[in-house]
């Protein structure tokens, strides 16, 4: 199992777009279950920062391969995830250059039950 923290930073223009995103990505929420699954991803969590005068996005995986799930995500195809690159290709500064997050500690009393239910 892999594990992996992503960050975004959003375009300053586009904050309000970025809420609209969200929303609609918590409304859906049955649809993200059937692509998760899809992608073997067991955990997606976004978090909203604001640093340095911008609005940051910071996406946690917790997947079989996260290559693989990316991947999957990519090709779009679920509905869902098409709005969702959509809305990422909007939004997201991709001219910034991400730090690579490196784990340095993992802890978890409920992984094992969710992966073996």
């Amino acid at each position: 199992m892999e594990r992996k923290l992503f960050k975004y930073r959003i375009l300053p223009e586009k904050v309000e777009q970025l809420h609209q995103w969200m929303q609609t990505l918590n409304s859906r929420k049955e649809e993200l279950l059937q692509t998760i699954e899809h992608e073997k991803v067991y955990i997606e969590n976004i978090f909203l920062s604001e640093e340095e005068g911008f609005h940051w996005l910071y996406f946690y995986m917790l997947a079989d391969d996260i290559e693989f799930a990316l991947e999957q995500y990519a090709k779009g195809i679920f509905e869902i995830d098409r709005i969702h690159l959509g809305f990422a290709k909007e939004c997201i500064d991709f001219d910034y250059t991400a730090p690579d997050f490196k784990e340095m500690v993992y802890i978890s009393r409920q992984t094992d039950r969710i992966i073996n239910d």
